[in-house]
């Protein structure tokens, strides 16, 4: 019986990320669990789907019959870029259905997607998928029967994320005593965590073109810079208007009327 590593992986990876989610979600003690839970799963499943659609529409010629579009055994791939930006929206949007404008559950959301992203890399190094360029044998991994070395650009990204992950704990206990970003001097908006993440995300994507090939080829030229481009330039934009917006409930001076 053959086994598949990378879809055991990434069951493992969304298992991990939803309990870290769940543990973060559990000590706050003051959301519904198995609203948010629902929240969790259906948004997941929308991203992975979303992520799967565009990984067909990409490499259309690597597929066959429609029913291999659905085969994620034999048929292995999906871009795991659109699957965190549409899993991340979807999940913003069933919040606010349940009228949660509070961002603070999309700051455990983003502590729960960096541990997936350590377990989902891990799983492609083992697997032997998303290597990067060719390189010199003391900086990759050798290539089965070939003499060639490989940049193990999936290591790179588990250590990475790992890093992340620790970062996005720090920044969740200090953000509020970011003088430029709070509202007044007890109070700051949630949701700097995650838009911390989706702009470090944005920039890991567009430098690791550096060493491992694009995922989006059209026309002879590559499209990953450009989507990496945009999520950067998107988050920057919102997190400037989240900051602003902040600052501007700051209460006003009250007015002494003089009699």
């Amino acid at each position: 019986m053959t086994i598949y590593t990378l879809p055991i992986g990434l069951f493992l990876a969304l298992f991990w990320g939803s309990f870290v989610f769940w543990r973060l979600l559990h000590q706050s003690a003051r959301y519904n669990e198995f609203e948010i839970f629902d929240a969790l799963i259906w948004s997941t499943l929308g991203g992975i789907i979303i992520g799967r659609a565009v990984h067909l529409s990409w490499h259309f010629e690597q597929f066959g019959d429609w029913h291999t579009w659905f085969d994620i055994i034999h048929y292995p791939g999906f871009s795991m870029f659109f699957c965190v930006i549409a899993a991340s929206f979807f999940f913003w949007r069933y919040l606010a259905h349940l009228k949660i404008t509070d961002l603070e559950l999309l700051d455990y959301w983003v502590r729960g997607l960096s541990c997936t992203l350590i377990i989902y890399y891990l799983s492609l190094f083992i697997d032997g998928s998303g290597s990067g360029y060719l390189v010199a044998s003391w900086l990759g991994f050798p290539l089965e029967k070939t003499g060639l070395y490989l940049f193990p650009a999936p290591l790179v990204g588990a250590s990475f994320y790992f890093l992340v992950s620790f970062l996005l704990e720090y920044l969740e206990k200090n953000y509020r005593t970011y003088t430029w970003y709070r509202a007044n001097r007890s109070q700051a908006k949630t949701g700097f965590v995650f838009f911390t993440f989706l702009l470090i995300y944005g920039v890991y994507s567009l430098v690791s073109l550096v060493f491992q090939p694009p995922v989006f080829r059209r026309f002879g030229h590559s499209w990953d810079w450009l989507w990496a481009v945009i999520l950067i330039v998107t988050d920057i934009t919102l997190l400037w208007l989240h900051a602003l917006a902040a600052r501007r409930q700051r209460k006003p001076n009250k007015k002494v009327n003089k009699k």
